[in-house]
């Protein structure tokens, strides 16, 4: 973990360079071929279609609720 200020433009690039560095040393994910588990049955939020937002007062379907 790096902690900087806006001040540290360049610190912050080099810095990035080295992380981009170590990354690219390690190599592919040895996860990467793995397979995942198969998701829950039922369908999801994406597969129904059903529109959700977010409003101050909470999560309501399709944009109901107060907004403050």
């Amino acid at each position: 973990m790096f902690n900087m200020s806006a001040s540290m433009g360049p610190k912050f690039a080099e810095t990035a360079d080295e992380m981009t560095e170590r990354v690219r040393k390690l190599g592919p994910s040895p996860l990467k071929g793995i397979r995942q588990p198969e998701r829950a049955a039922g369908p999801s939020v994406a597969d129904t279609g059903a529109a959700a937002s977010v409003t101050t007062t909470g999560v309501s379907d399709k944009g109901e609720g107060e907004t403050k």
